[in-house]
C-alpha cells in the first residue's frame, strides 16, 4: 500500500511541479533496487513519464544489482526516454575510481546507446571515494580531470 501512495504522491507532485515549468525527477540509490527492484520500477511503472522523469545516477544502478553492467543498460533500455539528468561515477573492479575513466561501466558504449534514444541529460559528476578508492588528488585536481574526460566521452551528446 505504501508504495501505491508513493506512486500517487509522485504523479501529484510532478504534475503541479509542470505547471510551474519544473520537472520532478526520480532519484534512486541501491535500496530501490532491492526486492527485484520492485520500489523503482513501481513508481515508473505507476507515474506517467510527462510527470515524473529519471534522474539515472548510473553507478548506484551497477552497484544496487551487484555490479551489473548489464542493469545498467536494461535500465536505460527501460527508461531512457524519461531520462533528464544523469549522474556519472566510475569504478574499477568494483571500487570507486579516483577520476572518470575506464573501468566497470562502458560509458562509451552508454552514451551511444544515448544518442539512439535521442536523449541529452544534463550531466552532473561525482566524486565518491570509498575505503579502498586510490586517493592521491585533490578534490579540484579529480575535479578537472574528471571535466576533461566527460566532456571527450559525451562529446557526441554535447
Amino acid at each position: 500500500e505504501q508504495l501505491r501512495i508513493q506512486a500517487s504522491n509522485l504523479e501529484k507532485l510532478g504534475s503541479a511541479l509542470r505547471k510551474t515549468g519544473m520537472s520532478l525527477a526520480y532519484h534512486i540509490h541501491d535500496n530501490e533496487l532491492k526486492a527485484g527492484a520492485r520500489e523503482f520500477h513501481h513508481m515508473m511503472l505507476n507515474t506517467s513519464a510527462e510527470h515524473l522523469a529519471f534522474c539515472f545516477d548510473i553507478h548506484w544502478v551497477h552497484r544496487g544489482t551487484k555490479n551489473s553492467e548489464v542493469a545498467v543498460f536494461d535500465v536505460l533500455k527501460l527508461y531512457g526516454k524519461r531520462t533528464i539528468e544523469l549522474h556519472i561515477r566510475q569504478s574499477v573492479n568494483g571500487v570507486w575510481s579516483e577520476t572518470f575513466g575506464d573501468g566497470d561501466i562502458d560509458y562509451k558504449r552508454l552514451v551511444g546507446e544515448m544518442k539512439k534514444i535521442g536523449i541529452k541529460p544534463h550531466l552532473v559528476i561525482e566524486q565518491c571515494i570509498e575505503e579502498k578508492s586510490p586517493n592521491t588528488l585533490t578534490a579540484e585536481e579529480a575535479h578537472i580531470k574528471d571535466l576533461a574526460a566527460v566532456q571527450e566521452v559525451f562529446k557526441p551528446l554535447l
